[in-house]
């Protein structure tokens, strides 16, 4: 059978708006991703420049139970874990590397000495040292536990 060429017309129409609207996705994926790069700028390694936020790679130097000080190129920042951290009961420990977000108006003030600064713990980087010398010392603890109970069970005899 034949296809009429008014159903032909239709389908080739229906192709058109087809290929349009791809097309139109392809430069909307292409806008975001030039957003998604505007929107976070690298200004040097341990500073990035998001909207209306700077975030800081820095080391933390204190710990008490909520707030933390984080030592950035000498400058201290008072800081205290973000909302997501809090839920998924991230831990942050002495010594930790961490992404501290401050606004934009604070940043100005990280060279004056007088001015506290106050951010947020965004963000905790993995350091594999720690992982190896917690689990040498967890290896040495059942160790040391291990030649307790020997001499306990030789003295037993």
């Amino acid at each position: 059978m034949a296809i009429s060429t008014k159903k032909f017309k239709e389908n080739e129409k229906r192709k058109e708006q087809k290929e349009l609207t791809n097309a139109l996705k392809g430069l909307q994926d292409q806008d975001t991703n030039k957003e998604a790069e505007e929107d976070s700028k690298q200004i040097a390694p341990d500073i990035k420049e998001t909207k209306g936020f700077y975030l800081l790679t820095g080391k933390v130097q204190d710990v008490s139970s909520t707030n933390f000080l984080v030592n950035f190129r000498g400058k201290i920042i008072n800081a205290y874990t973000a909302g997501v951290m809090r839920k998924h009961r991230i831990k942050v420990l002495l010594g930790d590397l961490v992404d501290v977000e401050i606004r934009k108006e604070e940043f100005e003030y990280i060279t004056d000495a007088s001015k506290k600064i106050l951010g947020r713990i965004r963000f905790r980087h993995k350091n594999i040292n720690t992982k190896s010398t917690q689990e040498n010392q967890s290896q040495d603890n059942i160790s040391e536990k291990q030649k307790v109970d020997k001499d306990k069970n030789n003295s037993d005899k």
